[in-house]
């Protein structure tokens, strides 16, 4: 499979940019796949490359934008419009499901005790333990076309899929856990076939 990430973006003090990573996520995603995945980023990526696979990773932050947030916001918003254009499946992890889930109207507001810890995500039908490293959560905003599927004791969304579209949001990061958790990897595979 062709992934293309979109990565957090950082500027140091002498203003250089650079492009980081998790790569903790090449072995999730090869692990999801049982296969050695080929790995673009905007950089090494042309409109005549097949993608299978956008992932709008976490990191940087959607409110509170520096210069190089700002970056990172006009990347990833292009690169989001590209995928829904030529119905690319997209996942969203943390910052990217919040970019997401304000494309679609969604609000973003600030959140405490969610970085570095674990808490409860709720569906109709599930209860599961999460990572969590976000300072900001998801609230819904009546959008017509986000459907939230899981939920925090406070009613943010944690997990939530686009109607008729390709698209899945999570707050938590499936590649930071010890083990791989079946239910993470059966979303990815669900959002790809």
């Amino acid at each position: 499979m062709n992934i293309l990430l979109v990565p957090q973006i950082v500027l140091d003090r002498d203003n250089n940019l650079a492009i980081m990573i998790d790569t903790r996520l090449f072995d999730f995603f090869n692990f999801c796949f049982k296969k050695e995945n080929l790995f673009l980023n905007y950089s090494n990526f042309h409109k005549n490359t097949k993608i299978d696979l956008i992932v709008i990773s976490g990191g940087n932050n959607l409110i509170n934008k520096k210069k190089n947030d700002l970056y990172r916001f006009r990347i990833s918003k292009k690169i989001f419009k590209y995928g829904l254009l030529n119905n690319i499946p997209i996942l969203g992890i943390c910052y990217g499901a919040q970019l997401i889930s304000s494309i679609y109207n969604c609000k973003i507001k600030k959140v405490i005790g969610h970085v570095r810890n674990k808490h409860y995500v709720f569906s109709t039908n599930q209860k599961r333990l999460v990572n969590s490293y976000h300072n900001y959560a998801i609230h819904f905003n009546n959008s017509k076309k986000l459907k939230p599927i899981m939920f925090d004791s406070n009613d943010n969304i944690e997990m939530f899929n686009i109607i008729n579209k390709k698209i899945t949001g999570i707050m938590w990061h499936p590649e930071r856990n010890k083990s791989y958790d079946y239910r993470d990897i059966k979303i990815i595979r669900d959002l790809c076939n």
